[in-house]
């Protein structure tokens, strides 16, 4: 999506109810998840989150509990 300058952002936290109402979707229809999408206000900061990765070792743990 970066190369066209859109952004989007996963949302799953909301009302289905609410949805169906303002989409006018049949009751048979859930919907899962919105995907919002437009112009951003200003250039995307792609790499704000990112702490590294931790090592495997720090995170799987082979035949025994930890």
């Amino acid at each position: 999506m970066l190369l066209i300058c859109l952004a989007t952002c996963w949302i799953c936290n909301f009302n289905p109810q609410k949805v169906r109402e303002i989409f006018n979707l049949p009751e048979h229809i859930e919907p899962v998840v919105l995907l919002p999408l437009g112009y951003p206000l200003d250039k995307a900061d792609v790499d704000r989150h990112d702490k590294g990765r931790k090592k495997i070792e720090e995170i799987v743990h082979w035949e025994k509990f930890s």
